[in-house]
């Protein structure tokens, strides 16, 4: 039965090497956060990240709530 499924990817879900590549960036922000942000405050960190991800989601012509969903995909 499951040979049979489409393997489409829903139209709200990024294309798997776009989002390899969205993937890969956000994972590369995060490691920026973690090691160049020394402040213990958390809210410091989050605005950061937060900024780095629309940067990310900007830089590949995405939107946050589209890589949300491509990722819960």
């Amino acid at each position: 039965m499951a040979c049979n499924q489409s393997q489409k990817v829903p139209k709200n879900v990024l294309p798997v090497p776009k989002m390899t590549n969205v993937l890969w960036d956000m994972m590369l922000a995060d490691e920026l956060v973690t090691h160049q942000v020394q402040v213990d405050t958390a809210n410091i960190r989050m605005d950061t990240s937060m900024i780095l991800y629309s940067q990310v989601a900007a830089a590949h012509s995405t939107t946050q709530q589209q890589f949300k969903q491509s990722l819960d995909y």
